[in-house]
């Protein structure tokens, strides 16, 4: 199960979100296996109800797997943990996707992909 946590300008913590995978597509980030809206990429910051955070950070031990509407065709990872900083995924210092015109970008193949899913590689 990953845990993903919204930080504030300021390091204020919003709730933590618990889920088998997180799902972003088109500027909105799902929790699944529900499919349940937790947040909107709006003016580059994530939208939970009425609360804007600049950041939030994934883990323990995720992967990255860019998906198109027939498949997923890219995977990187597993990571510690990733944090999302302005429309762009990172691990530490490297980027590992961006979001650019309602799609995700790889930053190791810089193939646009409609959605990024997370995912735990917690056996």
């Amino acid at each position: 199960m990953l845990r993903l946590s919204f930080k504030a300008f300021d390091n204020r913590a919003g709730d933590d979100v618990r889920a088998d995978a997180f799902t972003l597509h088109r500027g909105k980030l799902e929790a699944w296996p529900d499919g349940r809206l937790i947040a909107r990429h709006v003016d580059n910051q994530w939208q939970v109800d009425e609360r804007r955070f600049v950041r939030f950070e994934c883990g323990p031990r995720v992967a990255c797997v860019f998906e198109s509407d027939a498949h997923a065709a890219e995977q990187h990872g597993p990571y510690d943990s990733l944090t999302c900083v302005d429309g762009v995924l990172w691990f530490g210092s490297d980027a590992i996707a961006a979001l650019k015109d309602d799609h995700w970008a790889s930053m190791m193949t810089k193939k646009a992909w409609p959605r990024l899913r997370l995912v735990s590689t917690r056996p």
